[in-house]
């Protein structure tokens, strides 16, 4: 266990919406069939995860700051803190525990990574 977490923002319209995105849809066709992936995990090049260190959420507060998002995930005291205090529009946090993202991908039309943390 490496105690990184990598954290992406991005704005989604409901929970399935978020979940969607985050869920391999084994009846569609991959690219690489050796590899199946969720649409985040394509579009941020991340092709080596355990699904079940993965946290995520969305709220309806707005607004609420990055930092305000990171709260309510596991293990938040030892990192919510030092997440950007930006405040904008998103409103949904992606957690990859015991990961640290290289950064290959930035951003895409609506998430965006923000960081790796160590908690």
């Amino acid at each position: 266990m490496n105690n990184s977490v990598a954290i992406w923002v991005g704005r989604f319209d409901s929970d399935q919406e978020l979940q969607d995105y985050l869920d391999i849809d084994y009846a569609a066709e991959q690219d690489n069939s050796e590899y199946m992936a969720s649409e985040f995990a394509e579009a941020f090049k991340i092709f080596h995860h355990d699904e079940d260190f993965r946290e995520a959420y969305r709220t309806e507060a707005e607004p609420v700051s990055w930092a305000g998002l990171a709260e309510p995930l596991s293990y938040a005291e030892g990192f919510a803190h030092t997440v950007p205090n930006i405040t904008d529009r998103n409103n949904s946090i992606i957690a990859l525990y015991n990961y640290t993202y290289p950064g290959t991908v930035h951003g895409t039309e609506n998430v965006v990574f923000v960081g790796n943390y160590t908690y």
